[in-house]
């Protein structure tokens, strides 16, 4: 975990990535206040949409309005981090801003049947193949997904529901099974609705940190365009999906996903080899590549003095058309 203080009126003048990531403290310009985010929306039914402009981004949510500033907030702040952490400083640029869109329910995304087709996630374990949308197109690049948590179920759990008059004991309920002389267990038959089956192994997935590693990614590849491999791409958007800003001026980043440990206690170890020389992208190395993992190992690469250099000429072999092998 590493920490970021915002510091009033500081200018900050241009350094080497290297360097910047290589200090725990880095003064940024001035944290984005309320009053530079603009949000518009018509509040009669049936619309309650609104939509916050900030100077990079503009987002689109059916959410309160609070949610929707502290969103948009959180991303100009992010935009400003990264700006920091690799050089850029804080000056403005005529970028086209981004357009996020937050669709409320997670079966109202999907019934939009988005398909992306010129950006690419993983491919990881089937539990983490979560929807989102992303279109880097030339008017200006868009992203959607869902304002919603999600819950990644890495074992399926015991169907009471499934049971009912198989097992001494267990009788039908309202709402689900019920074993006597235990509280009934209601809605246990299915985790659809939030509520874990017995013996179930699953982890949450917050929806910011969907949208925070998605927008770090898109920050890369505007401002740093080159021959990413995807795992990279992947691993740099985690190290910044669990973004905090505490007291308006503080920004923690870099901090392991929660229950990292036990996603990666469950599918195990992955072979550096596979990563490296591409394999992992075959559909068959889809049951233990994480984003956890993407995490795990770019954390590794990036927060090095040592290992940063030599992820920096790695890359550059590949951008000069050097085989992943």
């Amino acid at each position: 975990m590493w920490r970021l203080a915002f510091l009033t009126l500081l200018a900050c003048a241009p350094v080497s990535a290297d360097a910047q990531a290589a200090s725990p403290t880095t003064a940024l310009a001035a944290e984005p206040s309320s009053s530079e985010i603009m949000v518009t929306g018509v509040r009669s039914r049936p619309s309650q949409w609104r939509e916050a402009e900030t100077s990079h981004v503009r987002v689109l949510s059916d959410g309160t309005e609070a949610e929707l500033i502290r969103i948009a907030r959180n991303l100009e702040t992010l935009h400003l981090l990264l700006s920091g952490l690799m050089g850029r400083g804080s000056a403005d640029d005529d970028t086209v801003k981004l357009r996020i869109t937050l669709i409320g329910g997670v079966a109202d995304f999907e019934a939009m049947d988005l398909h992306n087709t010129r950006w690419q996630q993983g491919p990881f374990a089937r539990p983490f193949m979560i929807a989102r949308y992303y279109d880097p197109r030339d008017e200006g690049a868009v992203m959607a997904s869902s304002r919603f948590d999600q819950t990644a179920v890495l074992q399926q759990g015991l169907n009471l529901g499934a049971l009912t008059g198989i097992l001494p004991g267990v009788q039908p309920g309202a709402g689900g099974a019920q074993v006597a002389g235990v509280v009934p267990l209601l809605g246990l038959a299915d985790s659809a609705f939030g509520v874990p089956q017995p013996n179930e192994l699953s982890v949450a997935v917050p929806a910011t940190s969907i949208l925070y590693s998605l927008f770090a990614q898109h920050w890369l590849m505007t401002y740093f365009p080159g021959a990413y491999p995807r795992w990279y791409l992947d691993g740099f958007g985690q190290l910044f999906s669990t973004i905090t800003v505490r007291d308006g001026r503080i920004v923690e980043y870099g901090r392991a996903p929660e229950n990292s440990d036990r996603v990666i206690r469950f599918y195990g170890g992955y072979p550096l080899e596979r990563l490296f020389d591409g394999r992992y992208l075959d559909t068959s190395e889809r049951t233990e590549w994480t984003p956890f993992h993407a995490w795990l190992i770019t954390h590794y690469l990036f927060f090095s003095d040592d290992r940063r250099p030599q992820v920096r000429r790695y890359l550059a072999a590949l951008g000069n058309g050097a085989s992943q092998a």
